[in-house]
Formats: C-alpha cells, sequence, structure tokens
C-alpha cells in the first residue's frame, strides 16, 4: 500500500489525511451504517486531490459523503475510500453572488447569506445536508428547490482535474441534477445568485417558519435520514404508504414517524438493515395496493444484499 505520492513538489504523507476501520454511524443523521476500511475528511483542496490520488494509485473505489442527510449506509463493511466533505467549507460574497465550498452546511449558508442582507435561500431553512448533498440531490421543500438560485458548480473528476458546469434550468428536475447520472464526480464548490440588501424579517420568518413545521411534525424526534422516496407523479409517498396499511410496522427500532410515513426513524438501537428491510415493506405494500413503485429518494451507499 503506497503511504505517499508527490504532489505540486511536496510528499503528502497519506497516515496524515486517511484514516483506516472509521465507524460510519456518527457521520450519519440517521446513526447507523458500518465501517469504512480507509476514510479521509480533506479540509483543503490539495488534501481532496492526494485522497483522490490515494485512491487510484491503490485501485480503491470511492464514496463520498457530506452531512449524512438522505444517506443510509449498509451495515456491512465499506471496501474502498470513504471521502468526507464536511471540512470543505469556505465561502465567499461578491456583490450578489454567493460562493462556497460543497461541505458547508445548508443552514449554515442561509445564516450567512441573511447576514450579509442577502435573499433567496431561506425557503431551505429546516432542511439537513451540506451544499453539495443538496445540489446532487436537488433538495427543496414548499416550492423552493436549490437549484431556483443557482449560477454555476465547480466539481472534481476522480482523475483530480477541475470542471465548471454553468447551471442551466433544464439541467435539474424534481429531486434530480445532472450529478446523479455522472460517475466518478464530486461537487467541490458552488456560486449562487442572490438578492442583495433586500433582507426582510419575512425571509427570515421564512426560514424559521420551515425550521419549527420540522420540529411540530416531530420529524427531529429520532434520528432519519428523511424522506426515504420520492412523490411519484401527482402524488405524496407519505400518504401512499399510511393508505397502504404500513404506518404501524416497525422493524426491532426502526419505525415510521407518526405524522410523516414517508420518514423512517431510529428509536435507538436500529441497524441500516433495519430501516432497509421496513423501507422494502412499505414498497411492496405501495405496489400490492396501488401498483405504484415507489422511487427512493435516500441514497443508499454499499451493500444491501
Amino acid at each position: 500500500m503506497n503511504t505517499n505520492v508527490s504532489h505540486q513538489d511536496e510528499k503528502i504523507k497519506f497516515d496524515q489525511i486517511i484514516q483506516k476501520d472509521v465507524p460510519l454511524a456518527p457521520f450519519t443523521t440517521i446513526k447507523t451504517g458500518g465501517i469504512a476500511k480507509y476514510f479521509c475528511s480533506p479540509g483543503l483542496f490539495e488534501e481532496l486531490i492526494a485522497a483522490l490520488e490515494f485512491a487510484n494509485i491503490n485501485k480503491l473505489k470511492i464514496y463520498v459523503i457530506g452531512a449524512g442527510s438522505n444517506l443510509l449506509i449498509s451495515d456491512k463493511p465499506i471496501e474502498g475510500l470513504v471521502i468526507r466533505t464536511s471540512k470543505l467549507c469556505r465561502y465567499s460574497i461578491r456583490g450578489n453572488i454567493f460562493s462556497c465550498r460543497s461541505g458547508l452546511s445548508l443552514d449554515r449558508a442561509i445564516n450567512i447569506t441573511q447576514n450579509d442582507g442577502m435573499l433567496g435561500l431561506e425557503g431551505l431553512g429546516g432542511i439537513p445536508g451540506s451544499i453539495g448533498g443538496a445540489i446532487y440531490g436537488n433538495a427543496g421543500a414548499y416550492g423552493y428547490t436549490i437549484s431556483d438560485r443557482l449560477l454555476y458548480v465547480d466539481y472534481i473528476t476522480y482523475d483530480g482535474k477541475s470542471h465548471r458546469m454553468d447551471r442551466g434550468g433544464e439541467d435539474f428536475s424534481y429531486r434530480d441534477s445532472p450529478f446523479k447520472h455522472m460517475e466518478k464526480v464530486i461537487i467541490f464548490e458552488a456560486g449562487f445568485i442572490l438578492d442583495k440588501n433586500k433582507y426582510s424579517t419575512f425571509a427570515k420568518q421564512v426560514k424559521d417558519n420551515n425550521t419549527k413545521n420540522r420540529i411540530t411534525k416531530g420529524l427531529l424526534a429520532y434520528p432519519s435520514a428523511g424522506s426515504i422516496f420520492k412523490n411519484p407523479k401527482n402524488n405524496i409517498a407519505g400518504k401512499l404508504i399510511e393508505a397502504s396499511g404500513s404506518k404501524d410496522i416497525t422493524v426491532n427500532d426502526a419505525i415510521i414517524c407518526p405524522s410523516h410515513a414517508n420518514y423512517i426513524m431510529n428509536k435507538g438501537h436500529a441497524t441500516s438493515s433495519d430501516i432497509y428491510k421496513l423501507s422494502q415493506i412499505c414498497k411492496e405494500n405501495v405496489k400490492a395496493k396501488f401498483d405504484i413503485d415507489l422511487e427512493y429518494e435516500v441514497q443508499l451507499l454499499g451493500d444491501f444484499s
């Protein structure tokens, strides 16, 4: 196993940035998941590039995680390198352009822009996760989506090369983005066009109300990964799950949120296998009763066979 690599005329010691046999459950919002054989949480561009080179040299499969929301990691060991982007959180404001690294949390990005008198991201308040994950899944709530204000996305391919994608409206759709259809890329930075000097108490109320709604509905009562399934066209996944008779089903400590049947929660000691098994029961019951195939919104990482 290689322990260092030449990069920009310097030797990067991989044992300073690469960890072995790291439990992943603490890095997910649902608090489940197995162990990563190799793990890296780069804080600098150079560290990220070195991590990619480490994986390439040693022929390791790469897995990318952000804040760990909207993510279900298998209980089985994750063979390969898991890269966590949460330390990539620098940001800048130039005029009405807000730029930030992919690991910055969505809520923090909203707070930063609001404090600078900028309007445009507040409708996403309360959604857990990072900027990179939100862009990847085109996160949204209450009629807002993150792509509404997106200007550009800088991403890195696994060969270490940087690329820029200028956002076009046709590139994003409901819980979908071009990055879901690209292989071997990591979202690194994004820019947003916001309204400068238009911040108002209304904007803060929108953000605060979205967060309060999640608390009131009990969505934060126990760890969860957020919505498990996408809403089918002209329908709502949670209502279908409830109407299929699945709402009161449990698998060990995996339960369905009483007020939002599209949320599966970890009541204490659930495993990813428990969560996945319960989701499959919901999926099968909805198919049997309504002949509708629910599609996962949550990202499945690892082997669930």
